[in-house]
């Protein structure tokens, strides 16, 4: 005679980070603070994921002030450069300074198309 050996096992699943209240009566019978530590667990991890989000939006408004200031700021010169050639007669110059003004506006544009782009992908 063969002997056959049976089990089962129950698996739950939870979404978050806080178990079911079920759950944390079982972890209640082990010891009794666990339960109080888990909530403290989970209002840390909050705080930081919050602190973490809004530190991310603060450099990124801080980066995008920063770059368009600078993008302005060297546009005003090339256009100030520009002038000046075009009153001392450089044509030759004057050709280039247009030709980076035209290519900084393309990236300023390109760019703005870009993030558009990575938006729509990303928004839910």
């Amino acid at each position: 005679m063969s002997k056959q050996i049976s089990g089962s096992r129950k698996i739950s699943v939870y979404k978050g980070s806080l178990p079911p209240p079920e759950m944390m009566s079982q972890y209640n019978g082990i010891d009794s603070s666990f339960a109080n530590r888990i909530f403290i667990m989970a209002e840390k991890e909050q705080k930081h994921t919050h602190y973490m989000n809004e530190r991310r939006l603060k450099t990124d408004i801080t980066t995008i002030w920063v770059s368009t200031s600078s993008g302005f700021l060297a546009l005003t010169v090339l256009c100030c450069l520009l002038y000046l050639c075009i009153e001392k007669d450089n044509t030759k110059l004057g050709i280039y300074i247009a030709s980076i003004i035209t290519g900084i506006l393309a990236i300023f544009i390109l760019r703005k198309r870009l993030v558009r782009q990575i938006d729509q992908i990303h928004s839910p």
